[in-house]
């Protein structure tokens, strides 16, 4: 008998003009590299030794322009300037249905402006992110409202 769970991330950007309705782009990315501080944070949380949780009023996901290499003792986004946490919106996180969890942040015009490299879920309370992604996703430019999706399954 061989035991496994597999953790899998899918990523989606949608991009739209200031006042479109439909987006003029949609990229969508796979994987990331869970955290050690974030998964010993999930399992804390399981077992009732923390209350952080990843709900929606401290659910974040961020925005960074640096593309080091991801690794599991990393902290957070790894940029030094660059970077943009956004909370949830509306009914955010979603939970509880086919063994995953949905995120999904708006970034709106003036917000992120910078290039799309890295990508990270972090709880706001406590600053412990979950995971880490490198992708680059092109430039945010002015005028511009892009939202970042993640949803993690378990299997």
């Amino acid at each position: 008998m061989k035991e496994q769970l597999a953790w899998h991330a899918h990523w989606k950007i949608e991009r739209y003009l200031t006042g479109d309705k439909v987006p003029y782009n949609v990229s969508e990315f796979e994987h990331n590299c869970g955290l050690h501080a974030g998964i010993n944070l999930l399992f804390a949380l399981m077992v009732g030794d923390d209350t952080n949780h990843f709900d929606h009023a401290n659910a974040e996901l961020g925005i960074g322009d640096d593309d080091t290499a991801a690794t599991g003792t990393q902290t957070g986004l790894q940029a030094a300037v660059n970077t943009a946490w956004k909370g949830m919106m509306d009914t955010y996180p979603v939970a509880g249905v086919l063994q995953r969890v949905d995120f999904r942040s708006t970034f709106e015009d003036g917000e992120a402006e910078f290039a799309w490299k890295e990508f990270c879920a972090r709880n706001k309370t406590d600053g412990t992110c979950l995971n880490r992604k490198v992708s680059d996703q092109g430039t945010k430019r002015a005028g511009q409202i892009w939202i970042i999706r993640l949803r993690i399954t378990l299997s």
